[in-house]
């Protein structure tokens, strides 16, 4: 398994471990050097790290994803999961190799809800698509949602957001308790509907989905009560991280039961969501030093605002650079087909490149995704984690053909599909006027491809700087794309 990563080689002139975070009230500490390891959220997030190692087109890298979810589940003789105790079944998200204990990412003895929600949706993925067998992991999945989740129903129908490894209340990152308006957060209940869907696709038990609905249902009254409260997992404030959990929890019912009817609350997490994000560059010279120390670029367009919470850095003056917002834009695209999700998640794909670590002198970075894009002043984000740089959907865009870019608003995106089963890229531009469009494809096979327009073959060769002429306005042009020999 992954720790979380390094920081401190621009700043102090030497590679420090990235180990948990400490707080003393709302002060932030610093970062300890211990080697964390976690299993879903933090820095390096080794259930979606199993997923993505899994998809990765090599044998290696599928070995490496066998070892995660092998260790997730067989560590230590029951993995990541509590055997016993007022906690059995819970997902504990951190371990602490010099100390030989689990732990959250602060070092402390806390289990939050949303990694249960994270752990059980990536690992189980694995099963469900086939793309990976852990023996033993359904199992675990149906333990945790029955044994532990199930025991955190709150009065008001959701979940508790967090306990200790005792059983008693949990705290957040400031040691403040779950009280008040923080006692019902949405994204506790969020992430344990989406458990008991995947709970129910694993095991068909019709208990687990009723459990899940019934989640899902207080779920839509906080959607109608714009309650999105939630910032990176434990605090209160305003986050676009829920936003990204509770889009994705939508989509998954959605997608397993098309006879539900979630339209206007997929819509309104969707719009909520997409105004978090930078659609213009802002041309931040002024603080191109911040990163061009180690072979960044200060280019906005594309991030995401992270929103705000108590003492935090990355929050007011930052764009958070992390795998959700991808994640979310991809779940709604595949189930809906919306161009407005596909344009969203493709410039935040190209925002990324901007902010990797290009620097090959560094004695370690290159390839990294730094955390986040920082506007305060002298602020150097030289850290390099496992889950900021995670390149999952990429590597699902580059198994076939995409839209890589253009300069028209597509009308439509509908991609090769991923079981194999089709190759052809399908897209459209309704133009308010006519004139040229220009637009690149890539992915696998684009080094050769045919087009045709309106069904008609107008170009073979490679797929990318490619430049039409559209010369009427107000109708739909079709191209449709494939991979020829």
């Amino acid at each position: 398994m992954y720790h979380r990563g390094f920081y401190g080689m621009i700043r102090f002139g030497e590679t420090r471990v990235s180990g948990p975070l400490l707080y003393r009230g709302y002060q932030g500490q610093g970062t300890s050097q211990e080697h964390l390891v976690e299993l879903a959220w933090g820095g390096s997030s080794n259930a979606l790290l199993a997923y993505t190692m899994a998809h990765y087109p090599a044998d290696w890298s599928r070995q490496r994803a066998r070892q995660i979810a092998a260790a997730a589940v067989r560590f230590k003789g029951n993995g990541f999961q509590a055997g016993e105790g007022p906690c059995r079944g819970a997902w504990y998200n951190g371990y602490l190799w010099e100390m030989d204990r689990f732990s959250d990412r602060y070092g402390r003895e806390s289990i939050y809800t949303p990694d249960q929600g994270i752990t059980n949706y990536f690992l189980g993925k694995l099963l469900l698509e086939k793309t990976l067998p852990v023996p033993g992991l359904a199992e675990k999945i149906r333990t945790n949602c029955f044994e532990y989740l199930r025991s955190l129903r709150n009065r008001q129908g959701g979940l508790e957001n967090a306990r200790k490894f005792d059983g008693s209340p949990g705290v957040d990152r400031y040691e403040l308790p779950y009280d008040g308006h923080k006692a019902d957060l949405p994204m506790a209940s969020a992430m344990g509907a989406l458990s008991f869907l995947i709970c129910y696709q694993l095991t068909g038990e019709a208990a687990a989905r009723e459990e899940g609905q019934a989640l899902l249902d207080h779920l839509r009254e906080k959607i109608a009560a714009n309650e999105w409260r939630f910032h990176e997992y434990d605090t209160w404030g305003w986050d676009n991280m829920a936003m990204c959990w509770i889009l994705v929890t939508l989509c998954e019912w959605q997608a397993a039961f098309p006879e539900m009817d979630l339209a206007a609350p997929i819509e309104k997490t969707l719009a909520a969501l997409l105004s978090c994000q930078h659609r213009f560059d802002f041309e931040l010279d002024r603080y191109s030093q911040l990163e061009r120390c180690w072979g960044g670029l200060m280019v906005n367009r594309g991030g995401w605002a992270v929103g705000t919470t108590v003492g935090s850095l990355q929050a007011g003056k930052g764009l958070h650079n992390r795998f959700d917002t991808a994640l979310a834009l991809w779940t709604h695209f595949r189930l809906t087909g919306d161009t407005r999700s596909y344009t969203a998640l493709l410039e935040f794909l190209n925002y990324l490149t901007y902010h990797q670590w290009t620097r090959n002198d560094l004695p370690l970075g290159p390839g990294a995704v730094t955390e986040a894009m920082h506007l305060n002043e002298g602020h150097i984000q030289d850290t390099v984690q496992t889950l900021h740089s995670n390149c999952l959907h990429h590597i699902l865009l580059n198994r076939g053909l995409f839209l890589e870019s253009a300069s028209l608003e597509p009308d439509r995106v509908k991609l090769p599909a991923p079981n194999g089963t089709g190759s052809q890229l399908r897209f459209s531009f309704r133009p308010g006027k006519a004139g040229p469009v220009r637009f690149s494809i890539d992915g696998a096979g684009s080094d050769n491809i045919e087009l045709k327009l309106d069904g008609q073959v107008v170009y073979r060769g490679p797929g990318r700087n490619l430049n039409w002429f559209l010369p009427e306005a107000g109708r739909t042009w079709e191209f449709t794309a494939e991979s020829v020999k």
